[in-house]
């Protein structure tokens, strides 16, 4: 088990975009592992083949991850294969869940992105862990998405 792993330090995986450095810079503050990469675009890779190999590679040595399960793109609430495959190759299990803030902005974009206010109540739901191993990649997807609108509508 990895050092930091004791000291609820996660790997994430962050984009490689100007737009993530601020995400990227306070993970990494906070003394978290940051896999840097994203998805392609059409035929151009963008980093997340090594992102996810950089992930599985510390999910093995015992680190929890932390990943947005619809992607960057979504739709939401719709899990990725990637997720499933950095599961099953690392045999890590799947906690979905949550949050839900008292006072909130919600912004009109694919997946309602919430920013809570300052001060405001967040309370965090935790799904069931989801154990993909014997799973195919599809079945896993399934598990996962059941298990995180479970963890959604508590």
């Amino acid at each position: 088990m990895a050092q930091s792993a004791s000291k609820k330090s996660y790997v994430v995986i962050v984009s490689k975009s100007k737009d993530a450095e601020p995400v990227a810079y306070t993970c990494q503050r906070l003394g978290h592992k940051t896999a840097l990469g994203s998805s392609r675009k059409g035929n151009v890779d963008k980093g997340g083949a090594a992102a996810k190999a950089e992930m599985i590679e510390l999910l093995k040595m015992g680190y929890p991850g932390a990943v947005t399960v619809d992607g960057p793109r979504g739709p939401a609430l719709k899990v990725k294969r990637g997720i499933i495959e950095m599961a099953k190759e690392s045999g890590a299990m799947i906690v979905p869940y949550t949050i839900k803030a008292q006072r909130k902005i919600t912004f009109n974009s694919w997946d309602n992105f919430q920013l809570p206010l300052p001060f405001t109540r967040i309370k965090v739901f935790y799904g069931r862990p989801v154990d993909v191993s014997a799973l195919s990649v599809e079945q896993g997807q399934v598990a996962v998405e059941q298990a995180m609108l479970e963890a959604h509508n508590s």
